[in-house]
C-alpha cells in the first residue's frame, strides 16, 4: 500500500509539472504581488486569494540579464486550484522603472 502511495505522489508530481493550467482572473493580482515580492529580496513568497480559495507561493531563482540589458530573474510558481496542486516555471524582467514584468509564466 505505501509503494502505491509513493508511486502515485511520484505521478501527480510529474503530472503536476507537465499540467499548464491558468489562473482565474481574479487571482492574478495576489499572484503577480508575489512574484515581485520573491523576485525583489524575499525569495520566497506566499500568496492567497480568501474569495477563490486559490494560493501558492513563489520561489525565485537564477538571476539574468537579457539581450537588451535588463535585469531578469527566473522563479519556479506552485499553485494550489480547488482540485489540484500544480507547479511550472516562470521568468520576469525588472523595467526602468523598477517594475517586474512576466515574460514567461506557467499560469498566465
Amino acid at each position: 500500500q505505501t509503494l502505491y502511495m509513493i508511486a502515485g505522489a511520484i505521478g501527480g508530481g510529474v503530472t503536476g509539472y507537465d499540467t499548464v493550467r491558468s489562473l482565474d482572473i481574479a487571482d492574478r493580482p495576489d499572484y503577480n504581488n508575489a512574484i515581485a515580492e520573491a523576485l525583489s529580496g524575499q525569495e520566497t513568497a506566499l500568496w492567497e486569494n480568501t474569495n477563490t480559495g486559490t494560493g501558492g507561493y513563489i520561489r525565485a531563482g537564477q538571476a539574468y540579464t537579457d539581450g537588451n540589458g535588463e535585469d531578469c530573474r527566473q522563479y519556479r510558481a506552485t499553485v494550489a486550484f480547488e482540485d489540484s496542486v500544480l507547479n511550472g516555471p516562470g521568468a520576469a524582467c525588472r523595467t526602468q522603472r523598477n517594475e517586474w514584468v512576466l515574460v514567461a509564466d506557467s499560469f498566465h
